[in-house]
């Protein structure tokens, strides 16, 4: 997968695109991603992904910070594996502030999406007054995905973070579809996205992703994790003790 760091970058060839934050890639996510790349097969012409490295909220007002469910690194991993073949990641704010329809503008001229997918609730621009009617209104093929509905609600990253920061990871790794994990970078990690609830964990770690994990207990201290992962593996939660 190509990654372009520029706001409205020319890939060079029209293209299917999926729009949203993405954060966590969590199976809502996963839905509105996959449906872009099975329209783009369908038409011969490269899937995109056109998101934020950061939480728009976290862009225009930095304190109090609302924490990631993964890192932009670990974001842009998950949406290559979907088969995604060109993501623009940009950390540029001042797109926040284009009215909806320039932002709109700005994407035909430099992305040319012969169909744009997008989630049931995706909002954009100036005000977050942007939404699928704005983009209907000027793009002749536009897809909206319904949520992605687990026990009853729809999975959402809200949902996910207050499971993660309440200890229930396993409930948060469902809606995920995989394990809430976290990088080690020795035995005391400080986590850059959303902390666990301070407690010990059963968890699996893994060395690399080409190897078996192994069972471990792991403790959180606050925004530390505790662990004998050596550094680089990653550590999967898989429940609270």
């Amino acid at each position: 997968m190509k990654i372009y760091r520029t706001q409205f970058p020319d890939i060079g060839t029209p293209c299917v695109l999926a729009l949203g934050t993405f954060d966590g890639v969590h199976l809502g996510h996963a839905a509105v991603i996959d449906r872009a790349v099975s329209a783009a097969r369908s038409m011969s012409v490269p899937a995109a992904v056109w998101c934020f490295s950061d939480l728009p909220r976290n862009m225009l007002a930095p304190e109090p910070r609302t924490p990631l469910i993964c890192t932009a690194d670990d974001k842009l991993s998950l949406i290559a594996a979907r088969g995604v073949d060109a993501a623009v990641c940009t950390d540029d704010a001042g797109i926040l502030r284009l009215e909806a329809r320039e932002f709109v503008s700005r994407l035909l001229a430099a992305l040319s999406p012969l169909r744009v997918v997008v989630g049931f609730n995706y909002t954009f621009g100036a005000r977050a007054a942007g939404s699928a009617d704005t983009l209907r209104a000027m793009i002749p093929s536009v897809e909206v995905v319904p949520p992605v509905e687990i026990d009853g609600s729809a999975v959402s990253s809200t949902r996910i973070r207050e499971l993660i920061s309440g200890g229930g990871v396993s409930a948060a790794s469902r809606l995920l579809g995989r394990p809430y994990s976290i990088t080690s970078t020795g035995s005391r990690t400080q986590i850059p996205t959303v902390p666990p609830k301070s407690g010990q964990y059963r968890v699996l770690i893994r060395d690399n992703p080409s190897t078996v994990p192994r069972p471990a207990v792991a403790a959180v201290n606050g925004a530390t994790l505790e662990s004998d992962a050596p550094l680089g593996a990653s550590v999967e939660f898989i429940s609270r003790l």
